[in-house]
């Protein structure tokens, strides 16, 4: 399955072998590599795909595409710039293992993309929904939860170290579904 990119497109899915939507006639691979998937989340700035790279052998890999809802033009660039700056701190971040890889970035007919490691697992908003609140006696026996809330705690405070000694502002997207359950506590 490849998934097409124009946000106007009203039948997305289309099959592998395919270079261009068969609805809307978009080309469906960005940098002739990435191929996205299907959507696997949604934004007031975006979108964000599962896709593979077909470079590295159909690695499997996230894209964001950005393209804000509110169309005030102050707002989109102030929105574009944070987009930016996403990437450019997830590229001085480097490698660490509780925070996605940064791929590329790279603006393609008239949409700006990020793409970066794809992380899998629970994440936090899930975990919550599953096991309720994180509290009352329960919780607090499991050492699991406990060192789950703490290492969530020591990405938010890396990020904002990492963006003190960079001078840049700090992510906009600390939020509980934005932390993987299975890249914690390792």
């Amino acid at each position: 399955m490849s998934y097409c990119l124009n946000l106007n497109c009203q039948q997305p899915q289309n099959p592998n072998d395919v270079e261009f939507c068969q609805t809307c006639g978009s080309k469906l691979l960005l940098r002739g590599h990435y191929q996205a998937i299907k959507p696997i989340g949604n934004g007031n700035f975006g979108r964000t795909l599962l896709a593979v790279d077909l470079d590295r052998f159909k690695t499997p890999c996230v894209i964001k595409q950005f393209s804000p809802k509110n169309h005030n033009l102050l707002c989109t660039n102030k929105a574009s710039e944070l987009f930016k700056r996403e990437a450019k701190q997830l590229l001085k971040l480097g490698e660490n293992p509780q925070i996605p890889s940064f791929y590329a970035y790279f603006e393609e007919d008239e949409n700006s993309y990020l793409v970066e490691e794809l992380i899998t697992g629970k994440n936090l908003l899930q975990e919550l929904e599953a096991e309720g609140e994180f509290s009352g006696k329960k919780n607090l026996e499991n050492n699991e939860t406990v060192c789950y809330v703490q290492d969530s705690l020591c990405i938010m405070l890396f990020n904002d170290i990492i963006c003190n000694l960079l001078h840049i502002s700090g992510s906009t997207e600390t939020r509980p579904n934005n932390f993987i359950k299975d890249i914690l506590c390792t």
